[in-house]
């Protein structure tokens, strides 16, 4: 289980402003057949030119690592549930697919496909693709 928590904000020249402490606790827990089920809670404490607008996240995935070519690759999926106190209801769903394929001890690449339901906002669906470089020490 890693659990961590950081703040930032950002001031913009047309008034709006967000700052955001945050806050978020993930496990991974082994099922069967090599599977593993992945969680994580987080909470976004954030203040958006100057209102409360606070975030309570709620992922839970699975995730299972396969060697290919002597590499590790880890295929996954996530559903991740939002709630937003500016709205009140779990407003946000998004759900996700990818692969993590590792290139050294250091970097791995990551590839995935999202899409987004939000019965608050426009657009209420969104579709994403996504490209990632990761670094670890």
């Amino acid at each position: 289980m890693a659990s961590g928590a950081s703040m930032k904000g950002f001031n913009w020249r047309n008034g709006y402003s967000e700052t955001q402490f945050v806050a978020e606790l993930s496990g991974r827990y082994p099922i069967s057949l090599g599977f593993w089920a992945v969680t994580r809670a987080r909470i976004d404490l954030r203040t958006l030119s100057g209102e409360r607008a606070n975030r309570y996240r709620v992922r839970l995935g699975i995730e299972k690592a396969y060697t290919v070519l002597g590499r590790e690759v880890i295929p996954y999926i996530h559903a991740e549930f939002l709630y937003d106190t500016r709205f009140d209801p779990w407003n946000r769903q998004i759900y996700q697919a990818g692969v993590e394929i590792e290139l050294s001890q250091s970097f791995r690449l990551e590839s995935c496909y999202a899409f987004r339901i939000d019965t608050a906002t426009s657009p209420t669906h969104l579709d994403r693709v996504g490209l990632a470089l990761k670094y670890y020490r």
